[in-house]
């Protein structure tokens, strides 16, 4: 229950005890009646006191028995309400009883009761309620009257025609008043739906995605179960939005939502995080099983026909997800946000249409290194994420290729932990940069080049003090240096590079000409296979670029490329012989 209900549905149990201890003040003044006791200042006190003694046992008694007041009073069981009823009516019998029958001032109390159940019910139950109400009052007419002597009975009939205009103001009061409180009910679902609903698609929004979320964090601290969250964001919307217009990208996003739906069931639940971006949040659900998920629905989206996929740029409409798990992988509800956004980052830089769960690649780095050393780097890294989200993300890619090609060439323990702790560190430096600079989208200026070219030294300064750190400095400060010489800051030329530093060249080029960039287009992977080609000999160590591009293809085609790396490279086929004549050739 959200805080406006809250506070609506308190405004309506306070009108309604207000009633009823209106009600039952009225009725201990029967009490005072029927046993002749003189009314004076102390029987006003022993009035109000059995008032607040009965108030309690018909209303905050559910407090004490059922929880919380709001949830108790509108949800109670339907035995407390049938009883509640009974000492409501019963205690109205009574005091037209003992107060003249159908000559009772009293029976004008009916109207107290008429309000509560209008209020209080539903619409069906009020009216049937209502009808006992006005039946009680009829029925002391009918009681009294003399069959035998209907010439005594004149006051009885005058009586009986004011019941008539008494009840029949009654139901009519009843009837306004329910069809009222309905029409109020309705509107407020209709407001609520829309406050919580997604326009367009029909899904959870925005802010029922925090609520929602939140809640699950909540539950999950106190039953120990997992909240896993699936970031999702259609590849290449733009372009759809371009070629098809707005309004075929808003039916796109609403047959997307369906797909979705009919996709995670019960599942899970299925948000609009804003844009092109959708959310699923489980509850007790693990990470392989949001991965299972997520690969569905990328399955599912990529073989399901929308109008004009044709004009993406691989025929189909795709969508990148990014997968974290609480508290097993973040340990807030902000950072669960956070790391599912990264790794959605993530799949989106590897060529997109992929799920890829979040990782610290820290992991991968030497578990000899000094823990407080790591930390440092991390919030080193942490800050290079907030200033630029490009970089970070670069990294933790290079870090990855940079795996799987020490494996590849069968690098010794010492040396592959050297590279990928280089990898990791390279643009360190860039946290010397400007933001402006970092994400600036027009083309660099010569002057702003060279201010950017400052970041490999940038960066050795910066881990120089730490003394674990102290074999991977060359690869921060050289993974710029060309094979040429025409590289910085140094540079260096052939063989006078680091070997490891050489490696990296490669691996930052290649990553850094496929993905996308704030001043530079995107090339896709055959086009930088054949950069990586051209420029072997004159950047590039030709052997090691080869290499390179031998595991690319090697991997593609035997489809052991991990899930980190995975891609749908078409082209391979096509360029696979060539490379592998060129190749003993350089070697």
């Amino acid at each position: 229950m959200n805080k406006f209900d809250h506070e609506r549905k308190l405004k309506i149990l306070e009108i309604l005890v207000g009633l009823k201890f209106l009600y039952i003040i009225l009725a201990s003044f029967n009490i005072i009646s029927y046993y002749n006791v003189t009314l004076n200042k102390g029987n006003i006190v022993f009035v109000i006191i059995i008032a607040c003694c009965i108030v309690p046992f018909m209303v905050f008694c559910s407090k004490m028995i059922y929880g919380d007041m709001e949830k108790s009073f509108f949800n109670m069981p339907i035995i407390y309400n049938i009883m509640e009823m009974i000492v409501i009516l019963g205690l109205f019998i009574i005091l037209m009883s003992n107060t003249g029958g159908s000559n009772s001032s009293f029976k004008y109390i009916g109207s107290i009761i008429v309000l509560i159940v209008s209020i209080q019910y539903k619409r069906e139950v009020s009216f049937w309620i209502n009808i006992v109400v006005c039946l009680i009052i009829l029925g002391f007419n009918l009681v009294e009257v003399d069959y035998l002597s209907l010439s005594k009975n004149f006051d009885i009939i005058r009586n009986f025609e004011g019941d008539i205009i008494l009840v029949s103001s009654l139901m009519i009061t009843s009837f306004i008043l329910s069809l009222y409180i309905n029409i109020e009910n309705d509107y407020n679902l209709k407001l609520k739906e829309l406050a919580v609903k997604d326009g367009l698609t029909g899904l959870f929004n925005h802010r029922s995605f925090q609520d929602i979320l939140g809640s699950y964090i909540r539950n999950s601290k106190k039953e120990n179960k997992e909240v896993s969250l699936l970031f999702m964001d259609i590849d290449n919307f733009k372009n759809y939005n371009d070629v098809n217009g707005h309004q075929r990208g808003d039916w796109l996003l609403t047959r997307l939502g369906e797909v979705l739906r009919n996709t995670v069931g019960d599942l899970g639940i299925v948000t609009r995080y804003g844009g092109e971006e959708f959310a699923v949040i489980l509850y007790n659900q693990s990470e392989d099983t949001a991965l299972n998920l997520g690969e569905l629905i990328r399955q599912n989206i990529q073989n399901t026909y929308f109008i004009g996929q044709e004009h993406q740029p691989n025929k189909h409409i795709t969508v990148s997800i990014g997968v974290s798990t609480y508290p097993k992988v973040a340990k807030t509800k902000k950072e669960l946000i956070e790391l599912a956004d990264n790794a959605l980052y993530r799949a989106k830089s590897f060529d997109k249409n992929r799920v890829e769960r979040y990782y610290n690649i820290l992991d991968e780095i030497d578990p000899s290194i000094d823990k407080k050393s790591l930390e440092s780097v991390a919030n080193m890294l942490n800050n290079i994420n907030m200033k630029d989200k490009y970089t970070y993300g670069h990294s933790e890619r290079v870090v990855i290729y940079a795996k799987k090609f020490a494996t590849y060439l069968q690098m010794k323990d010492k040396d592959k932990k050297e590279l990928l702790l280089g990898a990791y560190l390279h643009d360190i430096g860039k946290l010397e940069i400007s933001k402006e600079l970092l994400t600036k989208r027009e083309k660099l200026s010569e002057s702003e080049f060279n201010i950017l070219r400052q970041h490999p030294t940038l960066g050795s300064d910066l881990v120089s003090s730490i003394k674990e750190f102290a074999d991977v400095i060359p690869l921060i400060k050289y993974h710029h240096e060309k094979y040429d010489g025409t590289g910085y800051p140094s540079k260096l030329k052939g063989d006078d590079i680091p070997y490891l530093a050489r490696i990296l060249t490669i691996i930052d080029s290649f990553d850094a000409m496929t993905s996308k960039r704030p001043y530079n287009i995107r090339k896709d992977y055959k086009q930088a296979i054949g950069e990586l080609e051209k420029c072997a000999g004159s950047h590039f160590d030709p052997e090691l670029v080869y290499k390179f591009i031998e595991m690319l293809q090697n991997d593609m085609l035997e489809k052991k490329m991990p899930r980190e790396l995975d891609s749908n490279l078409s082209f391979i086929d096509d360029i696979n012989k060539d490379y592998k004549k060129k190749l003993p050739e350089i070697i």
